[in-house]
């Protein structure tokens, strides 16, 4: 016989109270997701990008332009590790941007519904500067986050949200 005492039995989980996600929340999560997967393919093209010679030649003819003169190689230099730097670090922010409002998302945060129409709707205008055929991948992302934050404003989300608002609201005033 042992004398170890015997580890207690693990009690059942208590059901979930408060509302339930209805599964476009589940889609609406998996696109955001897509989304964040779909920025780092954008971002690795925007590296393949900057570090061509065409970038380069970009570069060097328009700072001819603005009379960059003897120190124009330095400074073609400098644009391009500026330009590498701007496009990893907005990567990464978007990147987490996407993860953290799905992960609010499916929570039923009213505040990432929120932000993440008016992010949607801000990224409408960067369809307007893409180049082809990368700008074809930014399409696709957009699009897919697009879709995302549009299942959560169309019902049974929308009463989700609200729900879970309501249910936040009771919880303070107690």
């Amino acid at each position: 016989m042992s004398t170890t005492p015997r580890p207690a039995r693990p009690t059942p989980p208590e059901p979930a109270s408060g509302p339930v996600p209805p599964r476009q929340i589940g889609w609406a999560v998996r696109l955001l997701q897509a989304a964040a997967v779909l920025q780092v393919v954008v971002t690795g093209l925007s590296i393949i990008n900057i570090s061509s010679a065409g970038f380069r030649a970009w570069t060097r003819e328009a700072l001819l332009d603005m009379g960059a003169g003897s120190i124009l190689e330095a400074v073609v230099e400098r644009a391009v590790k500026f330009s590498l730097v701007t496009a990893v670090a907005g990567g990464i922010v978007v990147i987490v941007i996407y993860l953290v409002l799905a992960r609010f998302i499916a929570k039923g945060a009213m505040w990432a519904r929120l932000a993440g129409g008016v992010i949607a709707i801000g990224s409408l205008y960067q369809i307007t500067a893409l180049t082809m055929p990368g700008g074809l991948v930014t399409i696709v992302e957009i699009l897919v986050a697009l879709a995302a934050i549009t299942l959560c404003y169309i019902k049974p989300a929308s009463t989700f949200f609200r729900e879970k608002q309501i249910e936040a609201l009771l919880r303070r005033k107690r």
